[in-house]
C-alpha cells in the first residue's frame, strides 16, 4: 500500500475533499495489520500438513535455502535438511508457523521430477 500522490493533469488531482494525510496513514496502518493477520491465518492452516514444493538454494537469491510450496508459501527447512542445497521438487512437512516465518522438514530428498 502506498499513499496517494496527486499528479498534475490527472482526474484524481482535481477531486475535492482529500483525506487528511494522518487519516490516510492510520487507514494504511490498519490495513497492513489486517493483511498480516490474514496472511498468518492462511499459513497456519497448513501447519502439520505435507505440501509439494520446490527447494531453492541460497544461490537463488532467497538468502538461506527455502522451500517454495505450490501455493507460494516460503518454508525454511530444518538445518539438518541440507539436501536442500540443490534445487529440486520435494514434499515439505510444515512444522511451525510463527509471525512471518515458517519452518518445515523435507519429506524425501529433492528430485528433478515434480
Amino acid at each position: 500500500m502506498f499513499p496517494f500522490s496527486a499528479r498534475e493533469g490527472t482526474d484524481a488531482a482535481a477531486l475535492p475533499d482529500r483525506v487528511a494525510s494522518r487519516v490516510a496513514e492510520e487507514r494504511r496502518r490498519i490495513l497492513r495489520a489486517l493483511s498480516r493477520e490474514k496472511n498468518l491465518q492462511f499459513r497456519r492452516r497448513f501447519e502439520g500438513r505435507v505440501l509439494p514444493g520446490l527447494t531453492l538454494a541460497a544461490e537463488e537469491g532467497m538468502g538461506e535455502s527455502v522451500v517454495l510450496t505450490d501455493n507460494y508459501i516460503h518454508a525454511h527447512p530444518a538445518s539438518a535438511d541440507c539436501a536442500c542445497r540443490r534445487i529440486g521438487w520435494c514434499r515439505s512437512a510444515i512444522d511451525e508457523v510463527e509471525g512471518d516465518a515458517m519452518w518445515g522438514t523435507l519429506v524425501g530428498p529433492p528430485s528433478c521430477q515434480p
